[in-house]
C-alpha cells in the first residue's frame, strides 16, 4: 500500500535477552531524527530468507502497531523557518 508508508523495525534478539520496545525507542529518540525513528518495531524469533539466505522480504509479517507517540494531535508551523519546511514536501 502505497499510502501506508511507514519505517519499521524487524528485531531479532539472542532468545535470554528480549528487548523492551518502549526502551529502545526512548534510546533511539535521543540518538536520531525524529523522522529516523521506527514508528513500529517487530519481535521475530528469526527472519524469513530465500533459498539463497538472502532476508526474503515480502515474507516479514505485516505490522499491526504504531508508536503511541504518532497519535499526538497536529501541530501546525509556528515560524517561517518550519512553514518553509512544510513546503517543500
Amino acid at each position: 500500500m502505497l499510502s501506508d508508508r511507514r519505517l519499521v523495525a524487524y528485531i531479532v534478539s539472542i532468545k535470554e535477552q528480549s528487548p523492551d520496545v518502549r526502551e529502545l525507542c526512548r534510546f533511539l529518540q535521543q540518538k536520531l531524527l525524529e523522522y529516523m525513528v521506527p514508528a513500529v518495531f517487530v519481535l521475530l524469533d528469526a527472519l524469513p530468507l530465500t533459498p539463497n539466505r538472502k532476508v526474503d522480504r515480502k515474507a516479514l509479517p505485516y505490522p499491526e502497531q504504531t508508536r503511541p507517540s504518532l497519535n499526538n494531535t497536529f501541530v501546525a508551523p509556528r515560524t517561517p523557518a518550519e512553514q518553509s519546511c512544510g513546503a517543500r514536501r
